[in-house]
């Protein structure tokens, strides 16, 4: 089980690099906000690496490295056809970082309340 949750992270952060460099993300796509879509990313890929790391590495640490990935993304846009930097985006990524470091917060207090 611990292989499983130290390899989902790399996966899960390969396939939120490909869409956000790639020309054209894709028409599954489309419906959904994209505002949203960024939000529920990060905060999954939040999530995703506090799993991989075992709740070893530091919340704040682990955070920041993410939301800096996610800015080096972002900035990265300019470089891909049809894709722009967004202050929008970075602020959705952030949230959605937040969030997951609540959610992860909440894991963790009620899991260790049993």
């Amino acid at each position: 089980m611990t292989f499983l949750f130290r390899m989902q992270f790399p996966i899960l952060l390969f396939c939120a690099t490909y869409l956000s460099l790639t020309g054209t993300p894709g028409a599954v796509f489309e419906p959904y906000s994209d505002k949203f879509l960024h939000l529920l990313c990060w905060c999954v890929l939040f999530i995703s690496l506090r799993l991989a790391l075992l709740g070893k590495a530091r919340l704040v640490a682990s955070a920041l490295g993410l939301l800096a990935y996610a800015t080096a993304l972002e900035a990265l846009q300019l470089l891909s056809p049809g894709r722009y930097f967004s202050t929008l985006d970075m602020f959705a990524n952030a949230l959605g970082i937040a969030i997951g470091l609540c959610l992860w917060q909440l894991y963790c207090h009620f899991s260790q309340a049993k």
